[in-house]
């Protein structure tokens, strides 16, 4: 037995930007998490509501600590994108309370 789900326009729509935006912020976690643990450099990392900066001392090799002194920096774009979503998905609740209240009931 094959059941048809009908929905709404907006709700499709609703449901596409709610994946666009699930998909945008694994891909930034992934990044992010990928510059942090990627490297076995001797360093410190800092996070905050901008940045990622990670300071990047030295390196081990063959047992001898050399020095690189160099630092990567990168946009803290999973915080950003958490708050994207939760703006958007308000919205929708304001959209959807707005056509909610324009319909009467018969």
């Amino acid at each position: 037995m094959r059941m048809l789900i009908v929905m709404p326009k907006q709700f499709k729509l609703m449901l596409i930007v709610n994946v666009l935006l699930i998909l945008l912020f694994v891909l930034a976690n992934y990044a992010m998490w990928n510059m942090v643990n990627s490297n076995t450099h001797i360093g410190h990392t800092t996070m905050n509501p901008l940045n990622i900066i990670e300071s990047m001392w030295g390196d081990v090799v063959e047992g001898k600590i050399y020095r690189i002194d160099g630092m990567g920096i990168m946009r803290n774009f999973p915080f950003w994108i958490f708050f994207v979503a939760i703006a958007v998905n308000l919205y929708f609740i304001y959209r959807l309370q707005r056509t909610e209240t324009k319909q009467t009931p018969s």
